[in-house]
């Protein structure tokens, strides 16, 4: 085996290295544009990221609800993003494709996923960032 053989793995184990803790990165709360949302109780918690338009959800009471972020922009789209895969499973993330001249305002909630049935008494204050 030559030694430029051992060399291009190691090469390709960097990249694949730094390609994944740089999504790991842009997924992470530190690169949120606007603050962390927080569902009553503690239920729940959520954020925006601008670049790439991505509502990050997470689940963090095991109490039968689903985490949910209810948002709107100011070009009038509205919608909901839920986490149903259970408490403490890591982040839903939803791409969503936003003008760049967008306000976007955000809340985070829980709700009941089979009826799409959000409790407003436990959505945070909104939180309002741009999209761009």
């Amino acid at each position: 085996m030559t030694t430029s053989g051992l060399r291009r793995p190691a090469r390709a184990g960097a990249a694949v290295a730094a390609a994944t803790a740089l999504s790991f990165a842009l997924a992470t709360p530190s690169h949120a544009d606007g603050a962390m949302a927080y569902a009553a109780g503690g239920a729940g918690k959520g954020y925006f990221t601008s670049y790439g338009d991505y509502f990050s959800i997470m689940d963090t009471a095991a109490d039968g609800h689903s985490a949910v972020i209810h948002w709107k922009s100011s070009s009038g789209r509205e919608s909901d993003e839920w986490d149903i895969d259970g408490a403490d499973n890591g982040w839903t993330v939803v791409n969503r494709n936003l003008p760049e001249e967008d306000t976007v305002q955000y809340r985070a909630c829980w709700g009941e996923w089979g009826n799409q049935y959000i409790h407003q008494d436990s959505c945070s204050s909104w939180v309002t960032t741009s999209a761009g």
